[in-house]
């Protein structure tokens, strides 16, 4: 008697604890849209944002005026086989480059490194925005907006 007890007792623990897991809400993933000056990009997941390890990564399409279709100076160069992003404004005369086997960034005039070189995310290289950022004097932010989030 005293064992049937108990297992009355373990079933309805469980069975408490299963309604508890399966009634809480899932949150949806979180949508991050991306605008460059006024104009918001086709949201896709060729476009948004990533974090990895406390750093925000945007496809390198993201700076390229070809891509994004601001009418700005800067440039990108992907060389699939020489896993290199190049990153430019020939008018201005400033170069920077992430070199994807081994991780790293520099100034392609100065040789000066930077913390944080390019990931890749299905098969597409990903910047670090306060780096490109910095580097070419861009304004970023991000901030949470009523549909996600806003880069």
């Amino acid at each position: 008697m005293k064992r049937g007890k108990k297992l009355f007792a373990a079933g309805v623990t469980l069975a408490l604890c299963l309604t508890i897991l399966f009634s809480l809400p899932v949150r949806a993933a979180e949508v991050t849209f991306t605008a460059v000056n006024d104009s918001v990009l086709k949201l896709s997941a060729d476009t948004m944002p990533v974090w990895s390890d406390g750093v925000l990564y945007t496809p390198y399409t993201t700076f390229d005026a070809a891509y994004n279709g601001v009418n700005w100076d800067i440039e990108c160069i992907y060389t699939k086989g020489g896993s290199m992003v190049t990153v430019m404004d020939l008018e201005r005369r400033k170069l920077l480059e992430f070199n994807l086997r081994d991780g790293t960034s520099c100034d392609g005039l100065t040789g000066e490194t930077f913390a944080h070189g390019a990931i890749t995310r299905n098969g597409q290289p990903y910047l670090p925005v306060r780096t490109v950022c910095d580097f070419f004097d861009l304004n970023y932010s991000y901030r949470d907006i009523e549909q996600g989030s806003l880069l």
